[in-house]
């Protein structure tokens, strides 16, 4: 027989498969090369003369021994006879053993002992260069690791075994720990409360532990929900008093502008600017809301059509109330378009809302306090991004305050990470200013994002 062989991992199984009754009698048998069923095994009646013809081959089954029928054991071991697994009949040790016929190979018409086809090619001689020991081409075996078996080594890089022996507590080879509560036959049992979403152990106040596999959690419980890790914008309008009134005021501020018609030259109506992004749609583009109180009369001016995705030009009169842009890539409302609201109620005490427009619903950073938003752009002017690519300037202060808060909101979708890391960052600094979203179905009905700072946890809300 050839020599019985498995490669690791990939089930490329090499020798005889049988089944047999429970006493041992066997069904059926095949011999598989390389985990394909390559010959059929028959078996022949026992008997001391074969008459089969001479193109015939046998395995002999003669060297069966005690090991393969220990099951049988009985008292004939004694009388120098054993039990055929393939028979199911007694045989001297003498001779007159049990015969069976091996199928001939399908490709090169040998029987399985003078086979030599090649298990990958199928060719004799082979044609192809794969192993027959690691089953690559070229050979790996020289560089796999004598210990994993794999190239390059999956071995623990600590203990150096495979599989790992290191303490899951301590994260030492041998164990290390002592901490009175750990069963020292259980390297897993950790001392103390496993954490359900990170399985590290519960120990408020304590954030680090030495060389260890087993982590202290380091989600403090939320306030509102009670849950570790939680990454939920929760749904509350209770602590903004104002938060009706505000969500009304960019409510009628966009209904006003959709719904402000030309009466003169170099006015627009809202069409207008929704019939540009039609064809310009792959550019930033911009339109502004005047108000002319002497006339109580709103209009729109100043279409303009950009040549750029990530910018366009917005001009402010003294009388712009409003102005909306579109983000052709559907981003959420930018630092620049942050500290320019604040620059724009600087330079214009009616400014109220800067509008974003996208496919995926309409932003809205809206004027909340006129003096703070001047007081909030008088301190942080130098912050303006000299990169249309990042929020703020690199390493200045609201550069760092972006970085810490929107580290902290890792969890949340890239949407409401983004827009309460701006909530956040408008509350940290007193800016004054208001941050709203619509959805795409309702897109003059814009819901409140802010947050709270709730024993040094940031609480996200959505006021909807």
């Amino acid at each position: 027989m050839k020599t019985m062989r498995h490669i690791p991992d990939n089930h490329a199984f090499t020798g005889i498969w049988y089944k047999s009754y429970p006493s041992g009698r066997i069904q059926s048998a095949y011999y598989y090369t390389n985990g394909k069923r390559t010959h059929k095994i028959f078996r022949a009646g026992c008997q001391q003369q074969s008459d089969y013809s001479k193109d015939n081959d046998f395995l002999s089954i003669s060297l069966v021994d005690r090991s393969l029928s220990a099951s049988s054991y009985s008292i004939d071991w004694e009388n120098d006879v054993y039990y055929c697994a393939f028979c199911g009949l007694y045989h001297t040790y003498d001779g007159g053993g049990c015969e069976v016929l091996i199928e001939y190979c399908t490709r090169c018409g040998q029987n399985v002992d003078d086979c030599n086809c090649c298990y990958y090619c199928g060719n004799d001689p082979c044609t192809c260069n794969v192993c027959f020991v690691c089953g690559s081409d070229p050979c790996t075996c020289y560089s796999q690791c004598p210990d994993c078996g794999h190239d390059p080594c999956i071995c623990c890089p600590d203990c150096r075994n495979f599989p790992c022996t290191c303490c899951p507590n301590c994260g030492n080879d041998p164990c290390i720990c002592d901490d009175e509560n750990t069963e020292p036959d259980n390297p897993d049992d950790c001392n103390g409360p496993k954490c359900p979403e990170c399985g590290g152990l519960i120990m408020d106040g304590i954030t680090t532990r030495a060389s260890v596999s087993c982590p202290i959690c380091d989600g403090k419980r939320c306030p509102v929900c009670e849950k570790r890790h939680c990454k939920e914008v929760h749904s509350n309008c209770d602590p903004i008093p104002a938060s009706g009134k505000i969500k009304a005021s960019a409510n009628t501020m966009y209904n006003t502008m959709k719904n402000t018609y030309p009466d003169g030259p170099e006015t627009f109506a809202f069409s207008d600017f929704e019939n540009l992004l039609r064809t310009n749609g792959h550019n930033e583009n911009s339109i502004g809301l005047s108000y002319y109180s002497d006339e109580e009369v709103y209009r729109l001016r100043e279409l303009k059509t950009g040549n750029s995705p990530t910018s366009v030009k917005v001009t402010i009169f003294t009388t712009t109330v409003a102005t909306i842009h579109n983000h052709p890539n559907g981003t959420p409302p930018s630092g620049i378009d942050f500290l320019n609201t604040a620059k724009w109620v600087s330079d214009n005490n009616v400014y109220s809302t800067t509008y974003v427009y996208t496919t995926n619903g309409n932003y809205a950073l809206y004027i909340e306090d006129v003096q703070k938003a001047k007081l909030f752009y008088s301190k942080y002017s130098n912050c303006l991004s000299d990169t249309e690519t990042k929020m703020f300037k690199a390493e200045s202060d609201l550069d760092k305050k972006w970085e810490s808060i929107y580290k902290e909101l890792k969890g949340l979708s890239d949407t409401d990470r983004h827009m309460m890391s701006l909530a956040e960052l408008a509350e940290q600094t007193n800016s004054g200013i208001r941050i709203l979203k619509s959805e795409p179905s309702s897109s003059n009905s814009f819901g409140l994002y802010y947050t709270q700072t709730i024993d040094d946890k940031i609480i996200p809300y959505n006021c909807k």
